[in-house]
């Protein structure tokens, strides 16, 4: 990757706005009872993420028994993802000024009750349309808390880096478990009972939520666990979001991660479909979800060491070749059982990325910068969610579900030319 001197230091500490009070000595040790908070608000993290990735890894292996209950074609299925697209890109886009107005604390309850009431439409299964725009909602919920999730963890005084990996980990735990669900049920009567137990989850995060964080700003929730607190910016949020985006770093790194979304999501709904009908895997392709996220959760605890020994930067090359040769040769090699293997090896493998791209903006940008930016990231991520499988689907019922695997193929490669223009910076990991 090449350097920039845009992110190095000195630009930083001259660019960094005015703040309204001093920041706070830095302590060597937290206490027990800050360690013990810490704690706490890092797993009540993981929590919420586990919930959204349960409500993630539902839309896959339930996308053909939407299909059948409403009477829709392909193209008409994809709009599922764009509504996505649309609920996600306006959380990422007002969580600023929302966080500015409301706090930390009341955002992230906010965010978990519309998460709530998206699931609770969705178990009405209410007409297509209304049922399609309740993914916006779910999208904005998502947007909002894994923004905050990521910003929150990465300014954790200790193991930082270890806790970003388990905190996105329990994202595709969470996807990983949900189509034992979505398989009991979908052939069910009631198949929208799994969006029941969905809306539960979400409750569950919100009693985790009020209890945890109390509504409060984050730099107290910060303070209460034992983290060195960064002095709020006299700033308005638009003034924060124009310094961002002058940063060249972090177009770059949105641009990475739109095509590192659209990879995720697209062999986690679209492969489904492909296992069951090209490969004839039948009702057990709505496994194929469960077999990659596992590869995913693995993938972000097993290989953290093993990332930090080589260099991330370095890591993320070797990664990304790897699910690039994988899914070339699940291409060429047709097999349900080599398929299936392949998809498990590529959640591996892909799965250390995003926590490495969260922890990477953490050394790019000032700390009073890194809210907005996970924001921004999250936002053009779900780019790479909605419309280019959006536009796989639209590719497929013109050419044939046989086309998804080039396409899988190509945004690889270019995910890998998209790496090697990101800044490394000198802070950053070489």
């Amino acid at each position: 990757m090449s350097s920039d001197p845009e992110d190095s230091p000195g630009d930083l500490e001259t660019t960094a706005p005015e703040t309204t009070d001093l920041p706070p000595a830095k302590r060597e040790r937290q206490t027990l009872k800050e360690e013990i908070t810490a704690m706490t608000q890092h797993r009540s993290l993981c929590w919420s993420l586990f919930s959204l990735g349960w409500a993630m890894g539902s839309i896959g292996p339930l996308l053909y028994r939407i299909q059948q209950f409403y009477g829709v074609g392909l193209s008409e299925l994809s709009f599922i993802f764009v509504s996505t697209y649309v609920g996600i890109a306006c959380g990422g886009l007002v969580n600023m000024p929302l966080t500015e107005k409301f706090g930390f604390g009341k955002t992230m309850a906010f965010a978990v009750v519309i998460q709530a009431g998206a699931c609770g439409l969705q178990f009405l299964a209410v007409p297509f349309r209304i049922f399609v725009i309740s993914f916006s909602f779910g999208g904005f919920a998502q947007a909002v808390q894994v923004v905050h999730a990521n910003a929150f963890v990465s300014q954790l005084s200790s193991d930082s880096a270890e806790r970003l990996a388990k905190l996105n980990a329990a994202f595709a735990l969470g996807a990983l478990v949900s189509p034992l669900s979505t398989t009991l049920f979908s052939w069910a009567q009631h198949w929208t009972i799994h969006f029941l137990i969905s809306m539960m989850l979400a409750i569950i995060t919100l009693g985790l939520v009020l209890v945890v964080f109390k509504l409060k700003e984050q730099h107290e929730c910060l303070r209460e666990g034992g983290a060195n607190v960064v002095p709020k910016t006299a700033l308005p949020w638009h003034s924060h979001y124009r310094q961002i985006l002058s940063r060249k770093s972090i177009h770059l790194l949105s641009i990475f991660m739109v095509i590192h979304s659209s990879i995720e999501l697209t062999i986690a709904t679209w492969m489904v479909i492909f296992m069951r009908v090209v490969r004839g895997g039948g009702t057990s392709s709505n496994y194929i979800v469960t077999v990659f996220f596992g590869g995913l959760s693995i993938g972000r605890v097993m290989l953290l060491g093993m990332s930090s020994k080589i260099g991330e930067t370095r890591a993320v090359y070797i990664y990304i070749s790897i699910i690039t040769i994988l899914q070339f040769a699940a291409w060429l090699i047709p097999s349900l059982v080599f398929g299936t293997l392949t998809v498990f090896f590529i959640g591996i493998f892909i799965g250390p990325i995003h926590p490495i791209v969260i922890g990477h903006t953490s050394r790019l940008v000032p700390v009073e910068h890194l809210t907005g930016s996970i924001a921004w990231i999250t936002t053009c991520g779900a780019l790479g969610n909605a419309v280019i499988p959006f536009l796989t689907g639209t590719l497929m019922a013109n050419f044939g579900i046989e086309a998804l695997q080039p396409l899988l193929v190509g945004q690889m490669m270019v995910m890998s030319f998209l790496w090697f223009a990101v800044p490394t910076g000198s802070q950053a990991d070489l």
